[in-house]
Formats: C-alpha cells, structure tokens, sequence
C-alpha cells in the first residue's frame, strides 16, 4: 500500500497582524460569556486556500515547483480582517472565525491560480466555493456565540499576505500538527531602483532673480598690516668712572707690527682702542704674557 500524506494550501500574514490576532483570542477567553472551546495556537493563524488532501509524497515537487513560479510572479496581498462571526451561525456555531474581506481581489486572483495548477496535475478542484476566514477557535458543541462575540469591539485589522505555505497535516491528541513541506514568499514590492521615474520637473515660471552688483557683493575683508614698531638711536659709551677718555688713534700699518729684519725683537704693542695709553704703557710686551 502506497503510503499517502494529507497537504494543504495556505497563506500566511505578517507579524503584527497575527499578534493582533492573538490579542483578540485572549479577550475572548476572558469575556464573561465565554464559551468553553479548544484555541488555535497563534502560529497557526492562516487563511487556508484549498485543501489538497492525501498525496504521494514522491509527486510533492509536481506540486511545489508550479506554485514557486506561480507565487513569484504575484505581488503582496492586502485584506482586510473583521468583523468577528462564527461558522455555520452563530446560533449553532461549531467554529469562531474572523471573515476577511479581499478589497483588491489578489486573493481570489492567487486561489483561482492555485485551482487551475491542481487540476492540471490531476488533483480534483474543490466543489465548494471559496469562503476566506481565519479560525480562532473550535467549539466541543454547538452553541450559540452572538452575546459572546458581540462584547467585544468591532473588529477592523489591515493584515498583508506576504507568502503561501503548503503544510502537511498530522492528526495527533489532543490537537492536530502542522508541519510546513515548504514556502513560497510573494513578490516583493519594486525598490526604488525598480520604480518608474517620475516626470521631468517643468522650469519655473517665476522671473528668475537678478544677479547681485559688484557694488553690493560681499568683498572679502583686508588683513591689517602688522603695527609698525618706534626705533631709537643707539646711546653712546659712556667712559668708566676715574678712567680717562681714549685718545682717538689711526690704525697701525702693518709694517709696525713686524720685527726688524735680522733682529728677534718683539714688535712693539699695538695700542688697544679700550684701554687708556697709560694702562697699554704698564702692560707687558705680547712675547712676555705667562714669563
């Protein structure tokens, strides 16, 4: 016996609409009229698109290759999420589901899609109509579930399909298990290189401004010169005390600095121009310095 697994079509929402979803079931747990019911787990949150039923698991990728291409080639879906009902009444209600509304048709486009690929490839189309909602709780009995419902407020969530999931279903106590088979992501939306360029601007009609005169534009500011600094004469040498004045002398010639020829005398010294002529007097001789 061929051993057959059962597999269904889903789509998934974004995050923050499947907390919305969340905080939703955990107001209807806490209503005093609440109605004793098993709740789908919030990672369970979907919009079921067909039920495919028992397969082969070796014709899975007939399926899942034609629905990769088919979800590529579709953008995000918008809906919109509300109000609260119940399913088949909510007189007798055995579900608590949320209706969606599908403003722009991309979900009833993605499910007719979905529904000529299946029975391309054999499966049967279902014979119902396509009804979207999203099941937040199963009733052990039916019940009426108007009161109930109707204490909470009016619901209204903006939720976005952002990819189609086939998941394979496991019957296990005390619940069922969902096991994802693999995902399909939506077309993303264009990025800004992707987009159509806007329309070139039109030039202005305004009169364009006059251009500023030389004699009104801004010149740059001069740098100062820099301050300029007072010279004073030098002040004479005034002579020591108790020394008299040098006696202003002509340079020697050269010929008195050197000896007589045959002679080992010392040349005379030449007087310094510091010292007074008394003081060079009473000095040495240069070739006695140190004798």
């Amino acid at each position: 016996m061929i051993e057959t697994v059962t597999a269904f079509l889903a789509v998934n929402f974004e995050i923050a609409a499947a907390r919305k979803l969340a905080a939703v079931q955990r107001e209807l747990q806490a209503a005093p009229s609440a109605v004793h019911a098993s709740w789908i787990s919030p990672t369970n949150l979907r919009v079921v698109l067909r039920n495919i039923g028992r397969i082969d698991p070796a014709l899975a990728p007939s399926i899942l290759d034609p629905l990769r291409e088919t979800a590529a080639a579709l953008p995000p879906v918008r809906l919109q999420l509300g109000p609260l009902s119940a399913f088949p009444s909510v007189d007798r209600a055995r579900l608590v589901i949320v209706d969606v509304s599908d403003p722009t048709a991309g979900l009833a486009d993605l499910c007719t899609k979905v529904d000529q690929l299946l029975t391309q490839i054999g499966l049967a189309a279902p014979g119902s109509p396509f009804h979207p909602h999203v099941t937040l709780a199963r009733l052990q009995e039916a019940a009426p579930v108007a009161a109930w419902l109707g204490s909470l407020d009016p619901l209204s969530i903006e939720a976005r399909l952002t990819e189609v999931v086939v998941y394979l279903h496991t019957q296990k106590r005390p619940g069922a298990e969902h096991t994802a088979l693999d995902r399909f992501p939506l077309a993303p939306p264009p990025r800004a290189s992707q987009r159509p360029s806007r329309a070139p601007k039109q030039p202005s009609q305004r009169p364009s401004k006059r251009p500023r005169s030389d004699a009104n534009a801004p010149r740059p500011e001069a740098i100062p010169a820099p301050p300029r600094v007072p010279s004073f004469p030098a002040p004479a040498a005034q002579p020591l005390p108790g020394v008299a004045a040098p006696a202003p002398t002509s340079p020697p010639s050269p010929s008195q600095n050197l000896p007589a020829s045959g002679q080992g005398q010392a040349a005379p010294r030449t007087p310094s121009s510091i010292l007074p002529p008394a003081v060079e007097a009473a000095l040495p001789p240069d070739d006695d310095w140190g004798t």
